[in-house]
């Protein structure tokens, strides 16, 4: 035999057993389902600027419904990295110096400093960053040369081929230092 539901107003709140906490996990789960569904299917229900709309993007960025193609788009960038030639007039020869980190931590800082360099607008004051950092290093150094190299990969086809995975250069960009007096 099944029990009827019992329901107590209290104020005009009903109370059919249900605990507020599980109430509201319940509602958080829904409103998250509406929001990853809205960003995975691109419904932008607010204005552009808007901050709900903002706060839209940012949580489909976060949740990863944001991303509409993901790792194995044609337009995912290449890894960077930048590898930095100084000059030491004491020895009259070029060092090259490639930042490589000890640990997981150290060399994931190093991968985000070195991918900002495929951003145009941050290109030049990364670079100016990467030399100044090797030049303190060597004091001696009267120029250096920030070398950005991307890795490019192969499509399958030109894998087939012979091609082969590597690094190439992108940009050049020197920088000198100036005497002291």
């Amino acid at each position: 035999m099944e029990r009827p539901i019992r329901r107590n107003t209290n104020n005009g709140i009903i109370n059919d057993g249900i605990p507020v906490v599980h109430r509201v996990i319940v509602v958080l789960c829904v409103l998250h389902l509406l929001f990853v569904l809205m960003s995975s299917v691109k419904i932008q229900p607010f204005t552009k600027g808007a901050s709900l709309r903002r706060l839209l993007d940012t949580y489909g960025g976060y949740s990863g419904a944001g991303n509409s193609y993901g790792f194995f788009a044609p337009g995912v960038l290449s890894d960077r990295r930048a590898v930095v030639h100084v000059y030491l007039p004491s020895i009259q020869a070029w060092r090259t110096v490639l930042e490589q980190g000890g640990n997981n931590e150290t060399s994931l800082a190093i991968s985000t400093a070195s991918n900002l360099l495929a951003r145009e607008e941050l290109r030049d004051l990364v670079a100016a960053s990467w030399a100044a950092r090797v030049i303190r290093h060597h004091t001696e150094a009267s120029a250096s040369i920030v070398e950005v190299q991307a890795y490019l990969i192969p499509t399958v086809r030109d894998y087939q081929k012979g091609a082969r995975p590597d690094w190439i250069t992108t940009h050049l960009l020197p920088f000198a230092t100036v005497p002291v007096r």
